[in-house]
């Protein structure tokens, strides 16, 4: 996120990019985290659609993660 704060929208989404794909085989709520910062960067850069979009996947993830508690 430090890359989005100092607007280096390139390298912030290449760095999200790898964290989906650890995310991927990780605790849900880790890639729920990344969607949040994937939303975060898309804001950012005016694609508001595409943000939602990550924001609905997140607050998926965590619903799921409150029905059904993942094992830690």
């Amino acid at each position: 996120m430090a890359h989005l704060k100092k607007e280096d929208f390139r390298m912030a989404q290449d760095l999200l990019k790898k964290a989906e794909m650890y995310a991927e085989k990780a605790n849900p709520r880790i890639r729920a985290i990344t969607y949040n910062n994937f939303a975060c960067l898309f804001r950012k850069t005016q694609k508001i659609r595409t943000a939602i979009q990550y924001l609905e996947k997140a607050l998926d993830i965590e619903y799921q993660c409150l029905i059904n508690p993942p094992e830690e």
